[in-house]
């Protein structure tokens, strides 16, 4: 899957640590895009309260003990029910794009 063929899908940009309701409502995943500049972790809950976790991805690997960064788009095909949460990963640089779309 490439961003082309996503169709009706909203983004929201995520640059800070800690936990950001998206939406309230029942909504579904779509994708997760990794900008490439820091070690990027996220971890998306249903609801507002984010205690039911959906789905946690890592956006960088290690290669010979160095962390590789590296722009991706992984898809994660996700229903949301009550709403969206996530959780962003302490680094020192978050740079990631949600695709979202509500029901």
């Amino acid at each position: 899957m490439s961003l082309n063929n996503l169709i009706a899908a909203k983004t929201t940009r995520l640059l800070v640590t800690g936990a950001t309701c998206i939406s309230s409502t029942n909504c579904c995943i779509v994708g997760v895009h990794f900008n490439g500049t820091g070690t990027s972790a996220i971890t998306i809950f249903a609801g507002v309260t984010a205690s039911t976790s959906v789905a946690s991805v890592r956006g960088y690997r290690t290669a010979a003990a160095a962390t590789v960064n590296e722009p991706r788009y992984i898809p994660v095909p996700a229903y949301c029910s009550g709403g969206i949460t996530v959780s962003l990963a302490e680094s020192a640089d978050q740079n990631i794009t949600l695709y979202w779309s509500p029901v």
